[in-house]
C-alpha cells in the first residue's frame, strides 16, 4: 500500500505557509497509474453526505427502541456496522425524535452507507440490522446513487484510505478540525475498456457475496444464542430471578469490590444457569486446562515481524480484538520469529482476554 504514497523532494514555501505544519504527511499524495477516476464528490448524489447530531449522554438509558451509533461500530475488518452495548446505546425515544424531527434523513436504515470522519477517519460500512437508529455527528451518511457496492469496495480498501489519512489534521484524528476535502476529493479508479460494465458488475457481486455471508454469520450466531436463551429458560426450576445486594459474606468470600460479579446483568445469568434443570460445570472440571497466550513482548520473543501478509514460515497471529462476538475470527496476522511459541492445535478454544 505505501508504494502508492509518494512523498515530495521539494516543498515550496508558499506551501508551507498555506498548511502551517512541517508533518511529511501533509505533503504526501497517493499516485496510481490509472488515470480514469471520479472524485466521490462527483459520484455522490445532490444531496451527498448526512452528518449526526450528538444526543448528550444524558439521553442514555439501559434499555429502549430508540438507538445512537457511534463510530466504533465502524470496523476495518468488517462490512457490516458492529452491533454491541460499546458501539450502539439505547437512547430515550424523545431525544431520538428530536434529532429526526429536525432532519429526517439523519435515521438509518439498513443498506445505509456511513462513514467515520473522526477516528478512523475514511473507515465505511452497510447499517443492517438496526431499527430506530440516529448517529453520532462524527459520522456521514453517503449518498451514493450509482454504482453504489462498487464505489464501497474502494472505499473500504487501503488505497482509499491512504488518501483520506494523508489529509488528516489534529491530535485526535479528524476530531480536530475534519476538511470536507478529505471525502471530496478521494479519487475512485473506475474501468474504461469495452467490458468496464462487467468488470463494474464484478466487484458488485463479490461485495454481495462478502454482505449477505457476513450477515449469515450473524444470523446463525442470534439463532444460537436464541436455543441456549430458550433451554435455560424453559428448564429452569427456580423461581424468578430477583436481585439481591451483595451481603457482607459474599463480599468476604469474592475478596474484591471491583469486579461485575455484583451486577445486575451477571446475577441474572448465572442464576439461569445454576438453576438450570440438567445441571452445569465449570470448565476445569470438564477437563479443561486454561493457559494464556504467548507473551509477545521484546523482553520474551525478541525481535519479530508482524504482517498482514501470509508467509509460510511465521506464526498466524490473532489478537484478543480479533476474537468476534459472532463466533470467529474477524483477522489474522502474521508474525515471523526465531523461536518455538506456543501454537494452537485443533480442538482448542479461545477466548479474547478482557472481550465480551
Amino acid at each position: 500500500m505505501k508504494n502508492y504514497v509518494v512523498a515530495p523532494n521539494i516543498v515550496k514555501y508558499s506551501e508551507l505557509r498555506t498548511k502551517g505544519s512541517l508533518s511529511p504527511s501533509c505533503y504526501s499524495t497517493v499516485r496510481f497509474a490509472n488515470s480514469h477516476w471520479k472524485s466521490l464528490r462527483s459520484i455522490l448524489g445532490a444531496s451527498p453526505y448526512k452528518d449526526g447530531e450528538e444526543v448528550g449522554s444524558a439521553a442514555y438509558v439501559d434499555s429502549s427502541g430508540r438507538h445512537f451509533l457511534r463510530t466504533s461500530a465502524i470496523q476495518p475488518y468488517n462490512y457490516v456496522i458492529r452491533i454491541d452495548s460499546e458501539s450502539v446505546l439505547h437512547i430515550k425515544p424523545a431525544n431520538y425524535e428530536r434529532v429526526i424531527a429536525a432532519n429526517a434523513d439523519r435515521t438509518l436504515t439498513d443498506g445505509d452507507i456511513i462513514y467515520a470522519k473522526a477516528g478512523n477517519v475514511g473507515d465505511v460500512a452497510f447499517c443492517y440490522g438496526i431499527e430506530n437508529a440516529t448517529f453520532s455527528s462524527h459520522i456521514l451518511k453517503l449518498n451514493i446513487p450509482q454504482n453504489k457496492y462498487y464505489v464501497f469496495a474502494f472505499l473500504k480498501s487501503e488505497f482509499c484510505r491512504a488518501q483520506q489519512q494523508l489529509g488528516i489534521v489534529g491530535s485526535i484524528k479528524g476530531l480536530d478540525m475534519f476538511d470536507f476535502k478529505v471525502i471530496d476529493e478521494c479519487k475512485i479508479p473506475f474501468p474504461s475498456g469495452t467490458n468496464a460494465a462487467t468488470v463494474i458488475g464484478f466487484v458488485e457481486v463479490l461485495v454481495k457475496c462478502i454482505l449477505e455471508k457476513e450477515l449469515e454469520i450473524r444470523r446463525k450466531n442470534q439463532m444460537i444464542n436464541q436455543l441456549i436463551e430458550s433451554e435455560l429458560e424453559s428448564q429452569n426450576t427456580a423461581s424468578p430471578f430477583q436481585y439481591k445486594y451483595p451481603t457482607y459474606s459474599e463480599l468476604a468470600r469474592v475478596g474484591r469490590l471491583d469486579t461485575g460479579v455484583y451486577t445486575l446483568d451477571y446475577k441474572r445469568q448465572m442464576h439461569k444457569v445454576t438453576n438450570y434443570a440438567n445441571g452445569c460445570q465449570t470448565l476445569s472440571k470438564m477437563g479443561f486446562s486454561i493457559r494464556r497466550g504467548q507473551n509477545l513482548q521484546f523482553s520474551e520473543i525478541g525481535h519479530t515481524i508482524i504482517t498482514e501478509q501470509a508467509h509460510p514460515k511465521y506464526y498466524t497471529l490473532i489478537y484478543p480484538t480479533y476474537v468476534s462476538d459472532y463466533r470467529i475470527i474477524d483477522k489474522l496476522l502474521y508474525l515471523g520469529s526465531k523461536l518455538e511459541l506456543q501454537r494452537l492445535v485443533r480442538g482448542d478454544s479461545i477466548r479474547g482476554r478482557g472481550c465480551g
